[in-house]
């Protein structure tokens, strides 16, 4: 897989922001739904009462190295915190290698029940429920983010999310993630080009937004 290096990522990033700017606030998101995650979920700047709280937890957290393109940002970590929050989901399964990004997800929400799978066979022996958050971050490994999503999609309700972590970072990502909003029961996308986020909601109206992250 051609990865983006540690230099070429973050300007990439940075022009990314520069050109979708001007969306940054919600224009052009005409929908009230559309409008309030870009505003009091993507764009929230304000702190969380959690966010001190989990910032020292995470010293103590077991140090995984990953390749740089897979590295979460605190900026990203905190959007998974704030997601949850927005969703209040009652079943979270996170696809990929362990990451502090876990500390997050269940930081949100303490009384969700949450799972890890970093494999197929573990993401199978998991499904007997309904999936109300599923976070796929394994970016080197586009195939298993595509079968863990196969697999989930048809345990979404109306108020599921899918997280898609680097849809912007390679082009066998980029491909994943033309396939993952193009899916049937997808009713609206958002690409914040370091994470994908696919609702459920059969009764939105087909929208795919590109946002300022």
């Amino acid at each position: 897989m051609k990865r983006l290096s540690r230099w070429s990522l973050p300007l990439k990033r940075c022009m990314i922001r520069l050109a979708r700017w001007p969306k940054r606030y919600g224009f052009g998101a005409q929908s009230p739904f559309a409008f309030r995650l870009i505003t009091d979920v993507i764009g929230q700047r304000a702190p969380y009462y959690s966010y001190q709280e989990l910032t020292e937890r995470e010293k103590l957290y077991p140090s995984t190295p990953h390749p740089a393109c897979c590295r979460e940002t605190l900026q990203m970590k905190r959007l998974l915190f704030r997601l949850v929050n927005f969703i209040q989901p009652s079943n979270c399964l996170s696809v990929g290698d362990a990451s502090v990004s876990q500390l997050y997800l269940q930081a949100a929400k303490r009384e969700m029940n949450f799972w890890h799978a970093s494999s197929l066979d573990e993401i199978i022996q998991q499904l007997d429920e309904k999936v109300d958050f599923l976070y796929l971050h394994r970016v080197e490994s586009p195939s298993l983010l595509r079968e863990a999503f196969r697999l989930c999609a048809p345990l979404t309700t109306d108020q599921s999310l899918v997280v898609v972590q680097g849809i912007g970072y390679t082009p066998e990502m980029k491909q994943l993630w033309h396939e993952l909003k193009g899916d049937p029961l997808v009713s609206v996308s958002f690409d914040l080009f370091d994470l994908g986020l696919l609702f459920f909601d059969r009764s939105k109206q087909r929208q795919h937004y590109k946002v300022s992250f």
